[in-house]
Order: C-alpha cells, then sequence, then structure tokens
C-alpha cells in the first residue's frame, strides 16, 4: 500500500476556534497550523496561539476544510524522486513531538538533567506489566566528565576515553503510547511530579523521563528481585529476620514520606507496590494514587486503594 489515510487535524478554520480550545490541541498541530499560514513557528505554545488569533482577527483568508481526508504523502518517498526529503520531515516531527512530552512532564528550568534520550538507553527482559505500562529491565548508558587537565593529558597516551563509557542497570517503564487519554497522560504528569521530589533509600529512585514520540518511558532504579508479594511466596521463604527488615524498610520510608515538608500519602501500599532490591533492601513503589498534603492537618477523604489491602 502506497498510502494511507490519516487523521484530519490542521488542514481547517480556525474561525471558530478560541483561545481554550486551540489551548487542548497537541504543540505539534498548533505549530503545523502557523506553518500552513505562514506564521511563526518558533515560541511558546501559548504566543504561538496568541499569534494564530491575531491573525485570524485580521485577515479574511480561510483555510477551507478539504472534502476528502488528507492523504499521507510520506508512504511514498520510496517510489519517487519527486517527494521531499521525508527522513528530515519525519525527525522534525518527533523532535517536535518529542519537546511537547519534555514541557508536558518536565519543568525546563529545574529539571535539568531529567530528560534522558532514548539512544542511551539499552531495553533488555520484560519484568511486568500494568494498566498503560510495560517494565523491562535495561541499562543507561552515560560517559563521565573528568575535567582535570592531568586526567586529559594521561587519557591521551593511554586511551582512558573508553573507561569513561558507564552502564547504569535500571527500570525502564515504557508507556504504551497508543492508549493514552487525557486523565492517563495527567496521572502519569503527576506520579513523575511526586517521584522527582522524592530522595530515600526505601523510596524507589527516580532517574528521568525519555520523551522519545514512540517510546515515552519513566527510568527508575532496578530493584532486581522484584515485588514483595512474590518474594515472600517464593521458596525458600525469607527468614523471619528477614520480613522484620523488609517492614523495619517499609516503616522507615513511610516515615519519610510522612514527615517531609510537604508530606506525601502513599494511598495504595501493598506488598506488590513494594520493591526489593539486590541486597534485600524494600523499597516503596508505584505513586500513580499518592497525593501530596499541603497542611499537615489536611485530611484525605477519598476512597481509593486496592480491595484486602
Amino acid at each position: 500500500m502506497l498510502f494511507h489515510t490519516i487523521p484530519k487535524h490542521t488542514d481547517y478554520s480556525i474561525d471558530n476556534l478560541r483561545y481554550e480550545e486551540l489551548n487542548q490541541m497537541l504543540l505539534a498541530d498548533i505549530i503545523e497550523i502557523c506553518r500552513e499560514r505562514n506564521l511563526p513557528t518558533e515560541g511558546t505554545k501559548s504566543q504561538l496561539i496568541s499569534d494564530l488569533l491575531f491573525w485570524k482577527e485580521n485577515t479574511t483568508r480561510l483555510v477551507p476544510a478539504p472534502s476528502t481526508p488528507r492523504l499521507n504523502e510520506f508512504e511514498i518517498s520510496q517510489y519517487t524522486s519527486s517527494t521531499p526529503n521525508t527522513s528530515a520531515m519525519k525527525n522534525e516531527r518527533e523532535a517536535l513531538r518529542s519537546r511537547e512530552f519534555s514541557m508536558l512532564f518536565l519543568n525546563g528550568e529545574t529539571d535539568t538533567g531529567l530528560d534522558i534520550p532514548y539512544k542511551e538507553l539499552v531495553i533488555k527482559r520484560k519484568i511486568g506489566s500494568g494498566g498503560f505500562k510495560d517494565c523491562y529491565e535495561g541499562n543507561k548508558h552515560y560517559v563521565r566528565k573528568n575535567n582535570n587537565f592531568f586526567y586529559k593529558q594521561i587519557a591521551k597516551f593511554r586511551c582512558l576515553q573508553r573507561s569513561n563509557n558507564i552502564a547504569e542497570a535500571v527500570a525502564v517503564g515504557e508507556l504504551r503510547i497508543t492508549r493514552f487519554n487525557e486523565i492517563n497522560l495527567a496521572e502519569i504528569k503527576h506520579e513523575i511530579n511526586v517521584l522527582k521530589q522524592l530522595r530515600h533509600e526505601n523510596v524507589v529512585k527516580f532517574i528521568g523521563v525519555c520523551t522519545h514520540p514512540s517510546h515515552l518511558c519513566i527510568v527508575t532504579e532496578l530493584c532486581s528481585k522484584g515485588d514483595l508479594f512474590d518474594v515472600i511466596r517464593a521458596y525458600p521463604r525469607p527468614s523471619f529476620a528477614q520480613q522484620v527488615m523488609y517492614m523495619y524498610d517499609i516503616a522507615l520510608g513511610v516515615a519519610y514520606l510522612h514527615t517531609r515538608r510537604p508530606s506525601i500519602i502513599h494511598r495504595d501500599l501493598k506488598s506488590m507496590n513494594v520493591l526489593v532490591s539486590s541486597d534485600d533492601r524494600a523499597k516503596i513503589n508505584d505513586f500513580g494514587l499518592a497525593r501530596i498534603r499541603p497542611r499537615a492537618n489536611a485530611l484525605m477523604h477519598t476512597q481509593c486503594g486496592t480491595p484486602n489491602w
């Protein structure tokens, strides 16, 4: 099949759209609408929408909706030499979508270093699956920088650059993007916002987010022994002393969450949401239902969690 139809999202008039409706659209679509009207495509989403509204108020030129669905001309590039550079166009679209995800989940000013390029991740075996996320064991590769002058001089003669390549064992939670809706995105954004605030040895460490448009991932530390639900049912079972240590670790983690300011209420604490590391330390995980308590005397009234827990 040389081409297929794709959903129409930019070939309609914006004559009847207001700021609120435009703001609900994807940033990539807003940029495409601006490009079709020869408007600037650089700037924040709010600035681009303001430019569109100004254009709408000061021109009578309309862009009519097509009578037939648009065709994805990018699919036929391998059959014709007159097609534009589709690879560059695809890369541009991916960059725009990645930029949009990054703006959605991370704060560009305070979350520097948390946006992880997909090329730095190596995905290995699947270790779990959730509602809209598959979890994999993996590695995060990065280069250790050493700015010491003498180290650099010695490295030239001893080829020490190779030793700077470091692979860190991580857990990669890849989100199934095709099944997303606005509620899912809000839940993911909330969980990331909670995770990036936490630093405790009994809470799963948040490493970053991969905002690749086809591979949206949450990267955390790897707890290789799995969740506590499976660990305590394994054969041979953990000793009584080890089970007490798991309880102690969980208590320390909960104490940290409740005594920090502002405090965080997990609201779904159970053995399946506690992971066990390779050195038998229990770590609290899954903050999808967690809530940040703004005041010490604030109460939570919503019924949530898991039955039987």
